[in-house]
């Protein structure tokens, strides 16, 4: 996500191909050309809506300041990045698993996570944990022998990974929060003060405009995988870093999947998809392959909402990606509703985490195709990954139990930033 420093450059870069152009063309006392308007409406349009994400990010800044107060500085940073190119997770949990504790480098990224938490109002259970401003830190250098390469006897090539799904919500622009403390309530404007006419001495209507909250509370979100002991004695870095994957890009993906279709209910976050008041377009009684007219549709819910501003991004299925690349705009043109990865001048994404068995009418195949302003999404954090070693359970097995969970929440700014077709076909 761009600070609002960058988006400032940006914006002044902007500026200044406009101030060029009524520059060259008052030098040539001229009257402006067709495309030159259209060139200025262009400009004036995104440096309105970078006016707005500028806005949007100096109040997400300043929200972050007040909660987390404890931004690190480029040294500090530094210093985050050689401790954990130092830091061993296997280590971690060898030592751990053998005496309940862990000591060294390792034990001081524990006490680190741990405070962090403590910060937070949050009770760490696990005996290894990496702070959440720890996260993706580590620089891995699996081969490279003075790194490790030789902790091993016999030489092996770096694990294939499994093949997750992209996690797409915070590319999308989603607004993160960490080093949250206690429950979080965002007020939200909710009802504006709506002005009246009156006769030169007649007296004026009290009217109040509304608040409320939005509220962001720690949920738990966690897993376990189960290790031999071998494979963990053996210290790898390959191993190491397939065990920082694996238990990081779980919970990722289980949190980007829970962003946009959460169900509020059993402990899970709202996503976006289940969060009421979003735009809804509706493709046809069993659900329909989406046509230009609907992605058009998603587009005018959000701006007739007074949304439209932002990071603005379509986020759906490969399949629905697929299909649409290969639907026509119309009859004449030749032009594709997904050209690329672009659909009417906005960015696609595309993941596996967007829902595609939803059922409209006789159909349970239905996707999500989902658009808007990504900057309202949040994601809020109060821990990083901790993890609770257990030699017990597994023991007779000659396995390690690792379980792994972060404290988090998902909400949405304005309901109205969204809109989503929950009954897309593929054909």
């Amino acid at each position: 996500m761009k600070n609002s420093l960058k988006m400032k450059e940006e914006r002044n870069q902007k500026v200044a191909v406009l101030e060029t152009l009524l520059n060259d063309v008052a030098a040539e006392e001229r009257d402006f050309t067709a495309d030159e308007e259209k060139q200025q409406d262009t400009l004036h349009a995104e440096i309105r809506n970078m006016d707005a994400a500028i806005k949007r990010a100096e109040e997400n800044e300043a929200i972050f300041a007040a909660t987390a107060g404890n931004a690190p500085s480029n040294s500090e940073a530094k210093d985050v990045a050689k401790t954990m190119k130092r830091f061993s997770l296997s280590k971690a949990i060898n030592e751990a698993a053998a005496t309940g504790r862990v000591t060294g480098v390792e034990g001081e990224v524990f006490t680190e996570a741990v405070n962090e938490a403590r910060m937070s109002g949050v009770a760490l259970s696990g005996n290894v944990a990496i702070p959440q401003s720890f996260m993706e830190k580590r620089d891995y250098n699996v081969g490279t022998n003075a790194d490790g390469g030789f902790t091993v006897q016999t030489s092996v090539g770096d694990i294939v990974e499994f093949l997750r799904p992209n996690t797409v919500a915070e590319a999308a622009g989603a607004t993160i929060l960490t080093g949250l403390s206690g429950n979080l309530d965002l007020p939200r404007h909710s009802t504006s003060v709506t002005p009246d006419y009156k006769a030169e001495t007649g007296a004026l209507d009290e009217v109040t405009g509304a608040m409320e909250a939005i509220q962001l509370r720690p949920r738990r979100v966690g897993a376990y995988s189960v290790y031999s002991q071998q494979l963990l004695a053996q210290s790898s870095s390959a191993i190491d870093q397939f065990i920082a994957n694996d238990l990081a890009a779980s919970i990722a993906t289980e949190i980007d999947k829970m962003a946009f279709n959460g169900s509020g209910s059993s402990n899970e976050p709202t996503g976006i998809l289940n969060v009421a008041g979003i735009g809804d377009v509706a493709g046809g009684t069993n659900g329909a392959v989406p046509s230009f007219a609907n992605i058009v549709e998603l587009e005018s819910d959000v701006a007739g909402a007074n949304a439209l501003r932002g990071s603005l991004t379509y986020v759906t299925t490969p399949g629905i990606v697929g299909a649409l690349k290969t639907t026509t705009v119309d009859s004449g043109s030749g032009r594709f509703v997904i050209e690329g990865m672009n659909a009417n001048g906005y960015n696609v994404l595309q993941s596996t985490n967007i829902p595609s068995a939803l059922t409209k009418g006789a159909s349970s195949d239905c996707h999500a195709v989902i658009f808007g302003n990504f900057e309202d999404l949040i994601l809020a954090y109060w821990s990083g990954v901790s993890l609770t070693v257990d030699n017990f359970t597994n023991a007779v097995n000659g396995q390690i139990r690792v379980i792994a969970q972060q404290w988090m929440d998902v909400g949405v700014r304005h309901a109205a930033s969204f809109a989503a077709m929950k009954d897309a076909k593929t054909a």
